[in-house]
């Protein structure tokens, strides 16, 4: 059984005053709980995790000590392009554009393949997209289920029958 001793138990008392995260105060009540003599299994029947679980926690918070224990290990946003390099490969279709040519998510999603070096989801385009403030103008001249002249015409000569 590892024991918490009272300096550790003060330095964690001060980092739970100070969180707002409240999945790390979940594991920093697990070292408080430890300090203040629960054993094991009752620290998980008080926090949710599990037995093993806790026993892992205690580990990692005696072995790489209080700041480590606190520090988010968990990183988002592992894009191989920078938002920068995204930003001047749709420079180029904007020009595109602007000069009056169509610009497809298929093309734009080529360039960037060609770029990162691997074969990308259309979504991850569109998420490009979306942030960098693009959106889809594209204006139907009419709709796709409009009805032939024909039908328009035929059905203005039809007259209902009067009511007496």
């Amino acid at each position: 059984m590892r024991t918490i001793t009272l300096e550790e138990y003060e330095e964690v008392k001060q980092l739970s005053k100070k969180n707002k995260d409240k999945r790390l105060d979940k594991k920093l009540s697990v070292i408080l709980l430890r300090y203040e003599g629960y054993s094991t299994k009752e620290i998980a029947v008080r926090t949710g995790y599990s037995a093993g679980r806790v026993s892992v926690l205690i580990k990692e918070f005696k072995e790489g000590g209080a700041a480590e224990y606190v520090r988010n290990k968990y990183q988002a946003n592992n894009q191989k392009i920078s938002p920068e390099r995204e930003k001047e490969l749709l420079d180029g279709f904007r020009k595109q554009a602007e000069a009056g040519q169509v610009v497809t998510v298929a093309a734009i999603k080529a360039a960037f393949d060609k770029e990162r070096g691997s074969v990308s989801g259309s979504g991850y385009i569109y998420m490009v997209l979306s942030r960098l403030g693009w959106r889809k103008v594209m204006p139907r001249s009419e709709h796709p289920n409009k009805a032939t002249d024909e039908d328009i015409e035929a059905s203005k000569k039809l007259t209902l029958p009067t009511m007496k």
